[in-house]
């Protein structure tokens, strides 16, 4: 049986070992509730009925705040989140409750580049937002183009961005 500094330090060890198994295991959730919550909002796009598109949203929705629960760390699981709530405020147009709609969805982007500022899908989407919101929404075409001008040089094959 050890006693003393040697069950002290194997204690210690022990605990950071499960520290870091827990740090691993939560950050792999969500690494994958991000990727679940992306392909529902991709299905939701290419989806035709609405109804089915807000099903694919609203799911998605749920495993984007799963994901930033499991890891608030987490640049992917913010923008996961962003881009399910993005297609429910496009779902139906604009209304009262869409204006705090936006809000959540604005901080959901700027948290995601906030975490990681080369995220490149999260930097594309700022781009176009920028570029298509109006000044009084926090609009900025000249800033929205640089931003997509540095997506496309970072990532060439970038799509949404030189759209």
């Amino acid at each position: 049986m050890q006693t003393g500094p040697t069950l002290i330090i194997a204690s210690v060890v022990g605990c950071s070992l499960m520290l870091l198994t827990g740090v691993a295991s939560a950050g792999d959730e969500a690494k994958a509730l991000s990727q679940q919550a992306l392909q529902h909002c991709e299905d939701g796009r290419a989806a035709t009925a609405r109804d089915t598109r807000l099903a694919f949203f609203e799911q998605g929705q749920a495993l984007g705040e799963q994901a930033v629960a499991a890891d608030e760390q987490s640049a992917d699981a913010h923008f996961a989140l962003f881009c399910n709530l993005g297609e429910l405020l496009r779902l139906d147009g604009e209304s009262l409750t869409s204006v705090f709609g936006f809000r959540r969805m604005m901080n959901e982007l700027d948290r995601a580049l906030e975490i990681d500022p080369t995220h490149v899908d999260a930097l594309s989407a700022k781009g176009t937002l920028l570029v298509k919101l109006p000044g009084l929404l926090g609009g900025d075409s000249e800033k929205g183009e640089q931003l997509l001008q540095h997506v496309i040089k970072r990532a060439p094959k970038a799509v949404n961005a030189r759209l």
